[in-house]
């Protein structure tokens, strides 16, 4: 598939790129096809490359607490994954699976570099979008965080209620039943049993 300066320009990373700085940046990037369901690289690995996707669509997975298998997001063609491995050297956060026959342009951490040796400002400009594209996303995982500790802290609320309707009920229980045996042992001193 040609990456064109008009595809390159669906990716956030690139967006305020003009055609000279894509010329720059296109000999770096290198395209990348994967069938479906494959995987591109796995939660705990390293990775020193970022994806663009041009065609397809990938999915974001990681392993819960109980090995569980979490599915975060679907990303689709002009987005852009796996762009933390450019800043820091940790392991993969996630899993990247294609969805659907994909094809992907990689910018290899390497070829980063090169980029900031060859292109200063182009570089500049691709790491302020990469800056925002992560904030964007920490915003996102927050706000998602917040809603999920708030959902728990219903759900406690909720037990809590129904925990004192409980007890309330538990306390009528006992005075019924003490009442019931009351009354059973006046029927049974009155037949004289």
């Amino acid at each position: 598939m040609e990456m064109t300066y008009k595809t390159l320009r669906k990716c956030s990373l690139f967006r305020d790129l003009d055609e000279p700085a894509f010329e720059e940046l296109l000999p770096l990037l290198e395209e990348v096809e994967f069938e479906a369901e494959q995987h591109v690289f796995d939660e705990g690995g390293q990775g020193r490359a970022l994806y663009f996707i041009a065609q397809g669509m990938v999915r974001m997975r990681r392993k819960g607490r109980f090995d569980s298998d979490i599915a975060l997001v679907d990303l689709r063609e002009g987005e852009v994954f796996g762009e933390m491995s450019l800043i820091s050297e940790a392991p993969r956060s996630a899993s990247a699976i294609t969805r659907v026959p994909s094809i992907l342009w990689k910018l290899s951490a390497e070829n980063f570099a090169t980029l900031e040796e060859r292109a200063l400002e182009v570089y500049i400009t691709v790491l302020h979008n990469l800056n925002s594209v992560m904030c964007w996303r920490l915003t996102n995982a927050t706000t998602k965080a917040v809603r999920a500790l708030e959902d728990v802290i219903q759900a406690e609320a909720n037990n809590l209620e129904l925990e004192q309707r409980l007890e309330k009920n538990q306390t009528g229980l006992e005075a019924l039943l003490h009442s019931l045996r009351q009354s059973g042992r006046k029927i049974f001193d009155a037949l004289g049993v």
